[in-house]
């Protein structure tokens, strides 16, 4: 048996009919789903709020914005642009509506901290365009199967539509244009490159005879496509390469920290922090004090680290082992002991 046949995406194909209804129908606003919209969005909106994971979830698997995204990769596929057109319509209303709905709440909200789940959607990078392309394609495949399974939710909660617009909306309540360009920025990248996904695989898939005339200007339309989706990922690119250098400096300090500056029993680093624009790492130390050599010593070994050799420790806050009466042989039995001493 040939293994091309196990990956085969045109095995239990649904007919060209159902498909086209399919995608199509999805794209439609009318009656319940700008409704359903507006709920999703006050969800997502409310978990974001709250730094609530599970709730933000549930919001993507309400959102209905997926459906117009797959209608115009449908439409440019098969050279409707009548369906092209309704469907970019359709879903930049819905943009406006969730956006303008959600500043509305985050304006009246009483909470206005920026919480984790908010900050989290504003500073796309590669990665977020490598999970639209892979969630994409998936979905479209899922959506020209013969029988819908469960791959629409997955793909909905991994691309992450409507927590990106409500971020947007954070930011336009409270003046914040770093968050509405960031989270604004995140969406377009999950949006175009569900859409590209979509055309790609269609262009394979849905059978539907063309003339000469009409492949050259589908592989022309593939190619703008192409160029667009490079152009729109550059940004992410570096964000990508400027967010692996900062987790690549915050384990090496990590292990830094648990390998040459914390003394079982004697010493705990309680705290730290890397100021990257003046390359300085905060240390906030409780147990015995780091003497000038002995930090001359710690200075020496972290220009040995390719990671941290910009960098120069700074100790702050400092408790003096004999000044201290609590146990120090306590420091790395629990963290609820370490928790004590953060308090302190």
């Amino acid at each position: 048996m040939e293994i091309n046949k196990y990956f085969d995406i045109h095995f239990e194909r649904a007919d060209d009919a159902t498909i086209a209804k399919r995608l199509i129908g999805g794209a439609k606003i009318k009656g319940p789903a700008l409704v359903i919209l507006i709920l999703s969005m006050f969800i997502a909106s409310i978990g974001l709020n709250m730094n609530s994971t599970a709730v933000i979830i549930g919001a993507m698997l309400i959102s209905p914005l997926m459906g117009p995204i797959l209608a115009t990769g449908f439409g440019f596929a098969t050279l409707n642009f009548t369906v092209v057109k309704s469907a970019i319509l359709r879903l930049s209303l819905q943009i406006t509506i969730a956006v303008l709905a959600s500043t509305l709440y985050f304006y009246i909200s009483p909470v206005q901290t920026a919480t984790s789940e908010l900050l989290a959607r504003t500073e796309p990078s590669i990665f977020d365009v490598f999970i639209a392309i892979f969630g994409g394609l998936a979905g479209i495949i899922g959506q020209t199967r013969k029988t819908l399974d469960n791959v629409i939710p997955g793909v909905a909660i991994a691309t992450a539509l409507m927590p990106p617009l409500c971020t947007a909306g954070y930011g336009l309540a409270n003046g914040n244009w770093n968050y509405f360009f960031g989270a604004g920025y995140l969406f377009f990248i999950n949006a175009f490159f569900i859409f590209f996904a979509s055309f790609i695989v269609l262009k394979g898939v849905y059978s539907l005879p063309f003339h000469k005339q009409a492949e050259e200007l589908i592989r022309r339309n593939q190619l703008i496509f192409l160029v667009i989706g490079l152009i729109m990922a550059i940004p992410s690119i570096y964000a990508g390469y400027d967010m692996t250098i900062k987790y690549s400096e915050s384990n090496h300090i990590e292990q830094f920290i648990k390998n040459d500056i914390n003394q079982d029993g004697r010493r705990q680093v309680i705290d730290y922090s890397l100021d990257r624009t003046n390359k300085l790492v905060d240390l906030v130390v409780i147990g015995a004090p780091v003497n000038l050599e002995e930090q001359a010593q710690l200075d020496d070994k972290l220009q040995k680290d390719e990671y941290l050799q910009p960098y120069t420790l700074r100790f702050v806050n400092s408790v003096d082992e004999k000044k201290s009466t609590m146990d120090k042989t306590n420091l790395n039995k629990s963290s609820e002991n370490l928790e004590t001493y953060k308090n302190l």
